[in-house]
């Protein structure tokens, strides 16, 4: 706990001091392993004809996890 809470301290220091670029991790990923979402919401982009509708890879979404796991204090899965 003491790394997420030295992490928000210093985005936030970055933040405020105007900087475009932070130099922290992000402090949340949110990883899509599906998007065969057939609700239609006006705000998302999976209803755009663009986006590649699918599963991700088991193999791919572990090594994900797996790589984030150390980088990041939370990780989130959607979708």
């Amino acid at each position: 706990m003491p790394k997420k809470i030295f992490l928000i301290a210093k985005a936030a220091y970055n933040y405020f001091r105007g900087r475009k670029i932070l130099n922290t991790p992000p402090l949340f990923v949110q990883v899509e392993p599906a998007s065969l979402c057939n609700l239609l919401c006006l705000k998302c982009v999976q209803n755009r004809d663009d986006w590649e509708k699918g599963l991700m890879d088991i193999k791919l979404f572990k090594k994900a996890i797996d790589q984030l796991s150390g980088f990041t204090p939370a990780v989130g899965v959607y979708g």
